[in-house]
């Protein structure tokens, strides 16, 4: 599986090491805000995920074909949307 998460959170954060080791998992890029750039950068070189971005668009178009959505229960909704619009 081809694996994109939307979020920067604790639960990414915690949930990240562990998601690296599923063999069957390979995760292509992280989405978040703007603000979380410098983190998510990090997290890219530690775990070797390809992209970071703030863009959804950009992150659904990186091959992936499913997301893990990690954002507050309030943009729950928009997110999977736009994931299901985009065919993921």
């Amino acid at each position: 599986m081809k694996l994109g998460i939307i979020g920067a959170g604790l639960i990414v954060e915690e949930f990240l090491p562990k998601l690296v080791q599923i063999e069957q998992l390979e995760i292509l890029g992280i989405q978040s805000v703007p603000s979380d750039m410098d983190k998510l950068k990090q997290w890219c070189t530690k775990y070797n995920i390809p992209l970071v971005t703030s863009d959804f668009e950009e992150l659904s178009q990186s091959g992936i074909d499913t997301v893990y959505i990690a954002v507050p229960n309030f943009l729950h909704v928009s997110f999977v949307e736009k994931a299901l619009n985009s065919g993921l």
